[in-house]
C-alpha cells in the first residue's frame, strides 16, 4: 500500500443554520487520481477550500 498523504476524518461545515457538508471522510495516498464531481452547490468548491486550508471545517478533522 502506498504511503498516506492526506485525510479527511468526519469533515463538516456549516455557514449559520445551513450545513454545507456532513460527515465526510477522505483518505488520498500518494499516486493517487482523485476527481470532485456533482451538482451545482453541492459543496465542490466548498471541499476544495477545505482541503486547501482556505477555509477551517465546524467539526471534524483535516
Amino acid at each position: 500500500m502506498s504511503k498516506e498523504i492526506f485525510r479527511l476524518e468526519d469533515i463538516g461545515f456549516k455557514v449559520d443554520n445551513q450545513q454545507i457538508l456532513e460527515n465526510i471522510r477522505l483518505t488520498i495516498h500518494k499516486g493517487d487520481i482523485v476527481t470532485v464531481t456533482g451538482p451545482s452547490g453541492g459543496g465542490k468548491s466548498t471541499l476544495l477550500k477545505l482541503m486547501g486550508l482556505l477555509i477551517s471545517p465546524t467539526s471534524g478533522k483535516i
